[in-house]
């Protein structure tokens, strides 16, 4: 058996835990694989560092969810699971927390877990026709204005349909992972992240019709910006950033490869949203 583990060189929790979590697993005979500096994109061969992974069995993750996130877009389309060890503060997407993580390693090695396989979004940005940029996202796309400036306005097509127009802060268009983050911040749904949805939240609209909307996984959604007084930015997960104008278009579609986190039989999503939402509230 072969472990990958990444973190965030920058958390020195994280870098502790890793020479800790290395010494425990290399004294039970298992192989690790630790690539340094893939969250630093800069002078790095990322190619080269995570092909270390590909006989990976599990990739341990270490940090929180924005942590699990990077790991997710890094490693997209290479099939290997992902288990997440929370070192943040809410970690809704990590399976184990600091003083459960050898605890969930024995389970995981005595095969008493699942795979949750969660959708994707390609996310397409096109100018006068033709695509200016395109990247993958696990939680959400996000159209925004800077923090001064006015409302923008905002065209939705679904299926090449209109559908609505709104005039609001910017809109998130969110998978049902993406639900409990920022979208749930702006007051759309919690989706449950075994469904195949499309969840489009508007931020601070001017319209009180303007209500968030949930959709088919299978819908074709088209975001045009029709009017903006300053600078407007597409943020994808919170990763990376591409500055949108007047007439862009931004195309959201379901993609092909599915993110797969390691989860364990006695804490479901349910438990998780419960703890998460309401800490210190008996279940009972």
């Amino acid at each position: 058996m072969k472990i990958g583990i990444l973190i965030n060189e920058s958390k020195e929790e994280a870098r502790a835990l890793q020479l800790e979590l290395m010494a425990w697993l290399e004294a039970r005979g298992i192989a690790t694989a630790c690539p340094r500096d893939v969250y630093c994109r800069e002078n790095v061969d990322l190619d080269k560092a995570l092909h270390q992974l590909d006989q990976a069995d599990v990739i341990l993750v270490l940090g929180g969810d924005g942590t699990l996130i990077h790991a997710a877009l890094l490693l997209a389309g290479r099939n290997t699971p992902l288990l997440g060890v929370n070192l943040g503060r809410l970690g809704f997407l990590t399976s184990l927390e600091r003083d459960t993580l050898y605890q969930g390693l024995e389970k995981f090695f005595g095969g008493e877990y699942r795979i949750d396989e969660r959708m994707m979004f390609d996310v397409e940005l096109f100018r006068n026709d033709c695509m200016i940029g395109s990247t993958r996202v696990l939680n959400d796309a996000v159209v925004s204005k800077d923090a001064l400036a006015r409302m923008v306005d905002i065209r939705i097509r679904i299926n090449g349909e209109f559908v609505d127009r709104y005039s609001a802060d910017g809109l998130i268009i969110a998978t049902p992972t993406g639900s409990t983050a920022y979208s749930m911040s702006a007051g759309g749904p919690i989706v449950a992240p075994n469904l195949s949805a499309v969840i489009l939240t508007p931020i601070c609209a001017h319209t009180l019709s303007s209500r968030p909307m949930v959709v088919s996984g299978e819908e074709e959604v088209e975001v045009t910006l029709l009017k903006a007084s300053t600078d407007v930015m597409l943020t994808c997960d919170g990763q990376t950033g591409m500055r949108m104008k007047v007439g862009d278009m931004v195309r959201i579609r379901r993609s092909t490869v599915r993110t797969r986190f390691v989860r364990f039989w006695d804490r479901s999503f349910y438990d998780i949203l419960h703890e998460k939402l309401n800490p210190g509230v008996s279940n009972g």
